[in-house]
């Protein structure tokens, strides 16, 4: 069973939040990842939310990259390879997170498949589409 876990910027410092659980709060739109803590002394456990924005929120895949880097939805994967060079943003369409190769044209890869082809050990975390904009063909 595939883990599921988000990421988004910490609205207030811009830091990256990972958590277990992304929520939407009615009341204002809020949203938040939330962080599950155990207390060292009590053993309890505390569930921590951080107001992230929301245009940076992005699903864990459940795929890790070739230097075994988790790859989230809006990740910039890269593969230097001189004959068949590939680069572009991890992207959540149509039920899927997909690969958007904008090296070779902007094909679209299927996740999952390349990770089974064994193209997903060749292809690494090099950013991502908030913080790295630049490494992308505009």
């Amino acid at each position: 069973m595939r883990e599921i876990k988000f990421r988004g910027k910490d609205a207030e410092n811009g830091e990256w939040v990972y958590g277990d659980l992304c929520t939407l709060r009615a009341k204002d739109g809020e949203v938040t990842v939330n962080r599950l803590y155990k207390h060292e002394v009590s053993g309890l456990h505390v569930v921590i939310s951080t107001p992230v924005d929301p245009t940076t929120v992005g699903q864990y895949t459940g795929l890790k990259d070739k230097n075994g880097v988790e790859v989230y939805e809006g990740d910039i994967l890269s593969r230097n390879n001189a004959q068949f060079p590939m680069r572009g943003p991890v992207k959540y369409e149509n039920g899927g997170f997909y690969f958007h190769d904008e090296e070779s044209g902007f094909c679209q890869y299927l996740l999952p498949d390349i990770a089974k082809r064994g193209v997903l050990k060749e292809l690494e975390v090099v950013g991502n589409i908030h913080d790295d904009a630049g490494l992308l063909n505009n």
